[in-house]
Order: C-alpha cells, then sequence, then structure tokens
C-alpha cells in the first residue's frame, strides 16, 4: 500500500521465541523512479484491518518443524500499525518504474543481524514489521524474503 502502515508482518507465536536472522527486499517499482525508505519496526500488539495475503512459511529442510509464527502476511491495503515499540533498522532504495524503457537492473537490500544481539519476538502479540517512513507517491511492488529461527520458550 502507499501509506506508512505496515506492508509485512511477521508475528510470534505463544510458547516460541522468533529471531530474525535476515530479511531481503528486492524489486521495487513504482510507477515513476523513486527512492523509498523502508523502516523495520517492532510492535507490542498487532495489526488490524487492512487486506492480507498469508505467506507460506517454508523450513529450510525437510523434518523440520513447521512455523509456529501466528502471523506471515504482506498487506495490499493498508493495516491499522499495532503499537510500535520502535524502529530496530532502516534501507533506503531506489524504486524502479514500472515502465519498460527503465531498464531491467533490480537491486537486493537486506537487513541483517548479529547472532550476539538477535532480535527477537515472544508470544503471539509481539512483531516485526516493514512499513515505508514516507508515503509512497504511488503503489510499490516488490518482493520480501525473511529467514527466522524459532526456540522453545523454557517454561
Amino acid at each position: 500500500p502507499a501509506s506508512t502502515a505496515p506492508f509485512f508482518v511477521l508475528a510470534g507465536a505463544a510458547d516460541k521465541a522468533i529471531v530474525i536472522k535476515r530479511i531481503r527486499i528486492s524489486g521495487a517499482t513504482l510507477t515513476a523512479v523513486a527512492y523509498l525508505n523502508i523502516a523495520l519496526g517492532k510492535y507490542s500488539t498487532n495489526p488490524t484491518g487492512g487486506t492480507a495475503t498469508a505467506a507460506t512459511a517454508v523450513p529450510f529442510k525437510t523434518g523440520f518443524p513447521a512455523s509456529s509464527a501466528s502471523l506471515v502476511q504482506g498487506y495490499t491495503a493498508a493495516p491499522t500499525a499495532g503499537t510500535l515499540v520502535g524502529d530496530l533498522s532502516a534501507v533506503r532504495l531506489l524504486g524502479q518504474a514500472t515502465t519498460a524503457t527503465s531498464g531491467s537492473y533490480l537491486y537486493d537490500y537486506e537487513f541483517e543481524f548479529d547472532d550476539t544481539l538477535p532480535f527477537a519476538v515472544v508470544g503471539s502479540a509481539e512483531n516485526f514489521a516493514l512499513r515505508f517512513t514516507a508515503a509512497p507517491a504511488t503503489a510499490v511492488t516488490l518482493s520480501v524474503n525473511v529467514e527466522w529461527e524459532e526456540y522453545n520458550l523454557k517454561s
């Protein structure tokens, strides 16, 4: 969505800690070439409303358990954001025009995290979300790839 509301959300699970290892954003296109500022925020409550499309969480290895994440989804219509705890990181990227004359070179932008101090959400209400810090002039199409690990919480 062309707004500052979250466009991708990964929410936790009741009995797990979810730790993000890497986020890759690629292929950003919109009507005209423009810079896009994308923030990775941590939220204490999940978004509501909007039009969401669930992503398929695929384990890297056969035999690994299915994901416990309560939300893994992108939005085509903006939701109402949950309560922002704070921004953890940000990237600035150049979105290409969708016209054929704009060229076809696509950039990858990655958020990578240090294993010594991982970003984690605990419980099904906490979540990570990607959002534009300023509303783009037009709707943006892009790809998001997220790698995460899940750990059982000690009782």
